[in-house]
C-alpha cells in the first residue's frame, strides 16, 4: 500500500535491515514510550513521538495502513511506522515501532 511522506496526515513508513547493508535498525527494540524519532528531510525535520512496539507476522499488512493496525479507519494525525525483520538474523516475524508526529521545523532559506 501507499504510504504517506514525512509530516503528512497518515502512516510513514520506514523499513530497514538489523543485522545486514549497514543495520540501520540494529538498536530499533531499545527504543521505548517518548523516546524521539527524527526524520531530516530536505524540506524540514520532523520530530515524532514513539508509541508503542510491536510484533507481527510478515503477512499482517494493516500494520502499514494509514492508521496502523486500523485499516478502516481515516487518518486525521500523522504516525510513522519503523519495519524490521525478527528477531534477529530471522524473517519469521516483523518488529514494529509506531509513533505520531510531534513537530515540524521547517529548514530555513
Amino acid at each position: 500500500p501507499d504510504t504517506a511522506l514525512p509530516g503528512q496526515i497518515g502512516n510513514f513508513v520506514l523499513s530497514g535491515h538489523r543485522t545486514t547493508y549497514a543495520a540501520p535498525f540494529n538498536e530499533i527494540d531499545e527504543l521505548e514510550r517518548d523516546d524521539e524519532i527524527i526524520i531530516e528531510a530536505r524540506e524540514a525535520r520532523y520530530t515524532y513521538r514513539v508509541m508503542s512496539q510491536d510484533v507481527v507476522t510478515p503477512d499482517e499488512v494493516e500494520v502499514l495502513a494509514p492508521v496502523p493496525g486500523k485499516p478502516d479507519i481515516h487518518p486525521i494525525r500523522a504516525f510513522i511506522t519503523l519495519l524490521t525483520c525478527h528477531p534477529e538474523y530471522s524473517a519469521a516475524e516483523r518488529l514494529l515501532v509506531y509513533g505520531v508526529l510531534k513537530e515540524t521545523e521547517p529548514r530555513k532559506e
